[in-house]
């Protein structure tokens, strides 16, 4: 079976440095609490709470991390509950990996488990384009085209 995280890998994500890139500058990993709210009140944020030891948080960490290093213009911020305690309770998580998606601080979706790749792009493209739109009529150019920040908040779509 291939491993999905190498140890070197693992060790880089665990490693709690305020703004440790991994994947890019939008990889981020969280090392103060207090720089949680400011990293939230961006346009795009995927918030990642994990549990690094465990293997579902590994898997959704080796997603994650290869969706943000496609040059997306959505940040990803990385938070372990063992270090962060009080983030965990004050966003009400409870089963983990949870994946919290934020627009300019407010909360727009959650999904609590495991995601693949494709999984994970689709859920930040729906959330993020809404499910009404397309891009060039195809839902899955749509998401590849935001996932590849070719646009932000406004992509030219057609209703469907």
């Amino acid at each position: 079976m291939k491993k999905l995280f190498t140890p070197f890998a693992y060790a880089l994500c665990c490693t709690a440095l305020t703004s440790t890139s991994l994947a890019g500058d939008n990889f981020i990993h969280l090392g103060n609490a207090a720089d949680f709210q400011a990293l939230i009140n961006n346009d795009k944020v995927v918030a990642l709470f994990v549990y690094p030891p465990g293997q579902p948080c590994k898997n959704i960490l080796a997603a994650a991390t290869k969706v943000a290093a496609e040059g997306a213009t959505t940040k990803f911020v990385v938070v372990d509950i063992r270090t962060f305690p009080g983030l965990r309770s004050q966003y009400h998580v409870g089963g983990i990996p949870t994946i919290i998606l934020f627009r300019n601080g407010v909360e727009l979706a959650r999904s609590t488990g495991q995601r693949d790749v494709n999984s994970l792009r689709m859920f930040i493209a729906k959330t993020f384009l809404g499910t009404a739109k397309t891009f060039m009529t195809s839902p899955i150019a749509c998401a590849a085209a935001w996932i590849k920040g070719h646009f932000t908040t406004n992509p030219i779509c057609e209703e469907q």
